[in-house]
């Protein structure tokens, strides 16, 4: 008798359990960050990172004054993209597809896309060019290590 009263209430107690308790989007995937995007520091300029590369005060301040700056010369472009992510959203929501505009945005996308890239490119060259030959050899020691282990998760 207990065991026939104690399989529903357990699988009740369960049920509730998960639909009481807060989601994980409620929550936050990344708890410690707030909603809204907050000033990062550049990986580069994380206390560990200095540590680890023996970066000078001077060197420091180069590298935050190219981050600044490109962050300056990326907002346009990053503007732009997220308008057109929000043309392309309701382009997508019309019952009949007008292809060409669709198209149309796809490509204004991939340009800008590219572009961000490029400048990306151009930050982390200006950036290795302020840095020690011993520096740069610990940079990409570090970047082939991070590498490999994503390399292996990936196996799972």
């Amino acid at each position: 008798m207990k065991t026939k009263l104690l399989l529903p209430l357990t699988a009740f107690l369960a049920l509730a359990s998960v639909t009481i308790s807060e989601p994980a989007h409620a929550i936050g995937k990344h708890q410690g960050y707030d909603i809204e995007k907050q000033e990062r520091t550049p990986m580069i300029l994380t206390d560990r990172a200095v540590n680890k590369l023996g970066l000078s005060e001077e060197q420091q301040e180069k590298i935050q004054a190219l981050y600044d700056q490109a962050k300056v010369t990326t907002a346009k472009d990053k503007e732009q993209l997220g308008s057109l992510k929000k043309q392309w959203k309701t382009l997508a929501k019309e019952d009949v597809l007008n292809t060409q505009e669709l198209e149309a945005v796809a490509n204004q996308q991939a340009q800008i896309k590219a572009k961000l890239k490029v400048k990306r490119l151009q930050l982390h060259k200006a950036v290795h060019s302020l840095l020690s030959e011993d520096q740069q050899a610990m940079v990409a020691k570090l970047k082939h290590k991070k590498r490999k282990g994503q390399r292996r998760l990936q196996r799972g």
